[in-house]
């Protein structure tokens, strides 16, 4: 049972949780075997109807929870726009639903906890609405959560317990200062060489490069390659500030500095706004990205990928620098010892081996003392290292056992297996199996009479 109270239990989604285990039934089970109680939440079951606001505004608050933060992901997605793009008197259909189920989420999440003692939350991409009010109700009421994302590493998942959102910011430096100074540099050199034999095998199929194709991009000029990242995703919506404002401000910087320079720009965008599907409206993308540049982009020295026709990784090959955001096909390029700029909130930023921008305004001076001087940083060690100590040190294997341990050691629970009811349970299965076998056996018998 759970250590201190036997009536303490975990909650969780059951509508997204098959996005990370299997089977359902198998992972209940398996928590359940361990001694761990549970309380599945299912927000298909949280009240749709729309609330009647008096005085509707984006910095409302209900019950302690700013619902423009638990809101905001679904809202953007749904009109696929990113959020400097919003505009309360134009969207204000949009913003009342998702707001109105907000309230009616708290309000659901609110009768869960009250009703019951739980000891921690697990969540599941805690950006979109369900996930991300659950996310805020245990901040408020100072509980213990456990928040998940699948990686572009189809084996590797990725957690945190600090601020849920943007996953992959806060711990993944910390595991890098407790590790880079201990680790067997032949290992990671084996480990990274390893990875780039076998890139497109791991890689998630809506994150991966066409490889059927053998394009090779032909430009008459050396390029800077920039490594788009999906239009309105999560780690970009939380993560870039009113300096650079939309995403796309990034490319049409680039398209300037590299015409002045008389350098080509090659602009990758991500596989998946081409065959992936919006998460909230289950649609797919269509694009989003390039049906707003493609209008606006007047030079012939620019190059884009729109239709993943060219292989990322020979793309990355191939150029002089990689401009991103916080990709993690960024994090990749400084594999191939190429100089990376990236935005200062990345994951991987900040540690020895990136670029880091803040501003349209820095990029533009970085970038231009790399072309002018050959000036950029570069370490390979560090880069080779935070890679290793990112999917071997901190994520982990996505598989049912490893996350129930995660969930013992993220929400300190002691366990006591069941060893009686597992006995029971597979005596009862060997019973039902035998039972079937002479059934199969009668029922062969009297077909051949």
């Amino acid at each position: 049972m759970i250590s201190n109270s036997n009536d303490q239990l975990i909650v969780f989604n059951e509508v997204k949780i098959n996005w990370i285990v299997k089977s359902i039934s198998s992972f209940k089970f398996s928590i359940y075997k361990n001694g761990i109680k549970y309380l599945p939440l299912n927000e298909n079951n949280v009240d749709q109807n729309l609330i009647n606001f008096n005085d509707l505004n984006l910095n409302m608050k209900y019950k302690s929870i700013q619902l423009y933060d638990v809101a905001i992901y679904n809202i953007c997605n749904d009109l696929g726009i990113f959020k400097d793009e919003l505009s309360l008197e134009v969207h204000i259909d949009t913003v009342k639903k998702w707001f109105s189920r907000a309230i009616n989420t708290i309000d659901y999440l609110e009768k869960a906890f009250e009703e019951n003692d739980v000891a921690g939350a697990l969540i599941f991409h805690g950006h979109l609405l369900f996930d991300a009010c659950l996310l805020e109700f245990c901040r408020t009421r100072q509980t213990k959560f456990l928040t998940l994302e699948l990686t572009a590493n189809k084996n590797k998942i990725v957690w945190d317990n600090i601020s849920g959102f943007v996953v992959t910011y806060n711990l993944s430096k910390n595991f890098f200062d407790k590790y880079i100074y201990t680790l067997d540099e032949n290992l990671v050199n084996e480990y990274v060489k390893n990875y780039i034999e076998n890139i497109h095998s791991v890689k998630r199929e809506e994150h991966s490069s066409n490889t059927q194709l053998q394009n090779q991009l032909k430009t008459d000029k050396p390029y800077i390659l920039f490594l788009g990242q999906v239009y309105n995703d999560a780690s970009q919506l939380f993560t870039i500030e009113n300096d650079i404002g939309n995403p796309v401000n990034i490319i049409y910087k680039l398209e300037e500095i590299l015409n002045r320079a008389n350098l080509s720009l090659v602009v990758k965008l991500h596989p998946k706004e081409i065959n992936g599907r919006n998460p909230v409206t289950q649609k797919l993308y269509d694009n989003p990205t390039y049906s707003r540049i493609a209008k606006n982009i007047k030079s012939n020295n620019i190059h884009i990928d729109s239709v993943n026709q060219y292989d990322t990784f020979q793309l990355i090959k191939n150029s002089k620098a990689v401009v991103t955001l916080n990709s993690q096909a960024g994090l990749e390029a400084s594999l191939f010892n190429k100089p990376i700029f990236c935005y200062y909130k990345g994951f991987y930023s900040n540690l020895g081996f990136t670029n880091d921008y803040s501003n349209l305004e820095e990029l533009e001076s970085k970038l231009l003392e790399f072309i002018n001087d050959d000036k950029a940083i570069k370490n390979e060690l560090y880069a080779k290292g935070f890679f290793y100590i990112f999917f071997e040190k901190y994520c982990f294997e996505l598989n049912e056992l490893n996350l129930i341990n995660k969930v013992i050691e993220i929400f300190n629970l002691k366990t006591k297996k069941r060893n009686k009811l597992l006995v029971f349970y597979k005596k009862q299965t060997q019973y039902f199996k035998y039972q079937l076998f002479k059934f199969t056996c009668k029922a062969r018998k009297m077909i051949k009479k």
